[in-house]
């Protein structure tokens, strides 16, 4: 039925930007939905990093929104304002996505825990 049609306005690139206090399911659902496009993002310090794969634990943190409190081969895990989100598989500038697995192997320092992402 055409009159209980809404307009949609179109998404934009910085509607994937992820706000860390929000709710880790929240932000789970937003990478789930603007995967592949427009695709969610973070920021540590000037590099950007898109987030492609992650999911929300049950798992409460005291650590500040944003920070990195657990890096090893099955996650990184991040503060969020309710819940802690373990991201799987990311892209860093330059590069193609690939599994946190893959990026330790790599001897990356990013998302070491203690770091803060915005």
């Amino acid at each position: 039925n055409d009159q209980l049609a809404c307009y949609a306005s179109k998404l934009s690139k910085t509607e994937g930007h992820i706000d860390w206090a929000a709710d880790a399911t929240a932000i789970e659902r937003l990478v789930r939905a603007f995967n592949p496009w427009p695709g969610t993002y973070t920021d540590q310090g000037d590099q950007r990093i898109r987030i492609h794969e992650a999911q929300a634990l049950v798992t409460a943190s005291d650590a500040f929104p944003g920070t990195v409190v657990q890096r090893d081969r099955d996650g990184i895990d991040i503060a969020c304002g309710n819940g802690t989100l373990r991201i799987t598989r990311l892209q860093l500038p330059g590069s193609r996505a690939q599994s946190v697995n893959d990026l330790i192997n790599g001897g990356k320092e990013l998302l070491m825990p203690g770091q803060e992402l915005r």
